[in-house]
């Protein structure tokens, strides 16, 4: 049984979030390892100890920031391998993206016994990369890789949607929509929104995430000369409220999306990042397949196609195909049961 187990993890909160609730589940010692975690908004210092890692991409087209890269990379994998040693690790767990490139690198030299967590529907560069030498596991159904039971949300209070509705000061009785782009907004996700709702002749109030201040107050205009019940803000923490409050959500689907999706088993309308290496279109055509989304791709969706699917969408239909997934998810094996093999 590992005693002392790190997180490879980047500093973004698709990382994040999953490594942080395993966290909280391993028995025994655990230390997060990763770029960019000293400044993360997703990272909790005062409850995990950490170490900062140098990473980088490899994809720099100029020498120079190649160049760049590669000496913060080799840096990165000098660092794990001391850290690595001196903290005596029995299991790296590792998140995918370049910031564990250089601690996966480090404990294949070491030996160290590696363990992969795909948190989207393909394997990612880097997860891919070590999955010749490393156990893959995810919470979805990918080649070689052991499926596993979802890990549980972080203890969200259980409200009713009446009660997350009174939260947010909307109606408790008119169907809503909650709209975001994921924890860093997205600009096409907010136009793209206030278009559609803005022809909509449906009874419906609005909550929206929308990345930003300056696009919150922009918003925000936007739906009180509309006259539409709206909850608007950049971000929030507590998400649990919002996805109580919503009967259908309008959004990417990065790997923490899909998951939350599943979890509160919530019906979405999918527009896929297109620029993220084909992850996103691959989770949403999941979510898809179990009946629980509709996609648009990007390029191709129009104002009258998406206005046209709010006004006949079933989110009823959507939550009752993803509540019938999870129940199939119940004979799966527990991460913790492969950790602890």
């Amino acid at each position: 049984m590992p005693k002392k187990i790190v997180l490879a993890v980047g500093g973004s909160g698709g990382h994040l979030f999953p490594a942080t609730v395993l966290a909280r589940q391993i028995q025994g010692e655990v230390l997060f390892m990763g770029a960019g975690l000293k400044h993360s908004f997703f990272f909790r210092q005062s409850e995990f100890s950490y170490r900062d890692i140098p990473s980088a991409s490899f994809r720099k087209k100029n020498p120079i920031a190649f160049i760049r890269s590669m000496s913060h990379l080799f840096l990165g994998t000098c660092k794990s391998l001391f850290h690595l040693r001196r903290e005596k690790v029995d299991l790296v767990i590792g998140f995918g993206s370049f910031h564990s490139f250089p601690i996966l690198l480090a404990a294949t030299l070491l030996r160290i016994p590696r363990l992969l967590f795909e948190a989207n529907c393909s394997l990612g560069k880097v997860n891919t990369f070590f999955s010749y030498f490393s156990k893959v596991v995810s919470q979805f159904p990918i080649p070689d890789a052991v499926q596993v039971q979802r890990l549980p949300w972080n203890n969200p209070k259980k409200l009713s949607s009446q009660e997350a509705k009174k939260k947010l000061g909307l109606q408790p009785d008119i169907f809503t929509i909650f709209i975001f782009g994921g924890s860093q907004g997205a600009v096409f996700i907010n136009g793209l929104a206030i278009q559609v709702l803005q022809k909509l002749d449906t009874t419906l109030q609005v909550i929206h995430l929308t990345g930003s201040e300056r696009a919150a107050e922009e918003v925000k205009k936007v739906y009180d000369a509309l006259s539409l019940t709206s909850y608007v803000k950049p971000f929030k923490k507590e998400m649990f409220i919002l996805y109580a409050a919503c009967d259908l959500v309008f959004s990417r689907s990065g790997a923490s999306t899909i998951s939350e999706l599943i979890y509160f088993e919530k019906g979405a309308i999918l527009i896929p990042y297109p620029y993220a290496g084909g992850h996103q279109e691959a989770n949403a055509r999941f979510l898809e397949k179990i009946g629980g989304a509709i996609v648009f791709v990007q390029k191709e969706v129009t104002i009258d196609d998406l206005t046209s699917k709010l006004r006949e969408i079933s989110s009823k239909t959507l939550a009752a195909n993803i509540r019938a997934f999870k129940e199939q998810e119940k004979a799966l094996p527990h991460l913790l049961d492969l950790i602890y093999e």
